[in-house]
């Protein structure tokens, strides 16, 4: 599981479609049956997400922070 969070959240992603992503995709490495990932809005802020793998041979979670979007300054 440690992999798997520590791949998540050097993915840089900005959504939690993304976040998904890529834990399914660090998971598919890890082990070959199939895991069910759902990712949750933590209600206390905007910026994380609580992403829980539920399967055969893996439970638990952990917190992702979303990276920024960049802003853009218009001239």
């Amino acid at each position: 599981m440690a992999l798997v969070e520590a791949e998540t959240r050097n993915s840089a992603a900005r959504t939690a479609r993304q976040v998904k992503d890529a834990a399914q995709t660090s998971l598919s490495r890890v082990i070959s049956a199939p895991q069910r990932v759902e990712v949750w809005c933590d209600t206390r802020t905007s910026h994380d997400l609580r992403v829980h793998v539920y399967g055969p041979d893996l439970f638990g979670g952990f917190t992702v922070r979303l990276q920024p979007c960049g802003r853009r300054t218009l001239h």
